[in-house]
């Protein structure tokens, strides 16, 4: 693993906007920022599938380096998730996730980061980690194609919670990568010692 670079979450600070976030990280020294596009946030992922161009011009005013965008779909995590047992929702996210990295790349973000899907109504957990390693690879391929590293983040209420399955999930599919963050496990009970295990895996890292 190279080095890490440090960077801040834009929605550290509630009610900043992004300007005020990008210039209180750097009066703490930190000069690269992650973003968040979720359903009621300041970052709403639909205008990024409606205007990419427009929201990666929002994106650049405050002039500080990019490091990641964290995208949610839907308006939940099973809303639109990326394993959606319906193929027109999958079908849908893919065109959305197209739109995505041309912001990404119009913003000049330097990685993207989604999440691994849930459990679906009349699948079994295994046949729904199946379709979502299917989607993530192709998702992955369609990232790099476009220059954008892409991650998944397992996380409490995903279908990947327990990090030994999670282990297992990537031994099976190695292109991926995800983004680790061991908030998602200590909470449910889990010793850093069953995560410690992820961190070869991981291509972007929350504290």
């Amino acid at each position: 693993m190279g080095a890490i670079k440090l960077a801040g979450a834009a929605w550290s600070f509630v009610g900043a906007n992004l300007v005020e976030s990008a210039n209180i990280w750097r009066a703490l020294g930190i000069e690269a920022m992650d973003l968040l596009a979720i359903a009621g946030t300041q970052i709403d992922p639909s205008d990024i599938e409606k205007d990419p161009e427009g929201q990666a011009r929002r994106f650049r005013e405050p002039g500080i380096e990019l490091s990641n965008l964290l995208y949610l779909f839907g308006e939940d995590f099973a809303d639109r998730a990326i394993n959606s047992a319906d193929a027109a929702v999958r079908e849908r996210n893919m065109a959305t996730f197209k739109r995505v990295l041309d912001c990404c790349n119009a913003a000049q973000i330097k990685s993207l980061l989604i999440l691994p899907g849930v459990d679906q109504s009349g699948m079994s957990h295994e046949d729904a980690k199946a379709l979502s390693a299917e989607v993530l690879t192709e998702m992955t391929s369609v990232a790099a194609d476009a220059g954008i590293p892409l991650t998944f983040e397992p996380h409490v209420e995903s279908l990947l919670e327990d990090p030994r399955e999670v282990l297992e999930f990537m031994q099976h599919n190695p292109s991926l990568r995800i983004a680790l963050d061991y908030a998602h496990f200590s909470v449910q009970g889990y010793k850093m010692a069953a995560v410690d295990p992820l961190v070869p895996f991981a291509g972007h890292f929350h504290l």
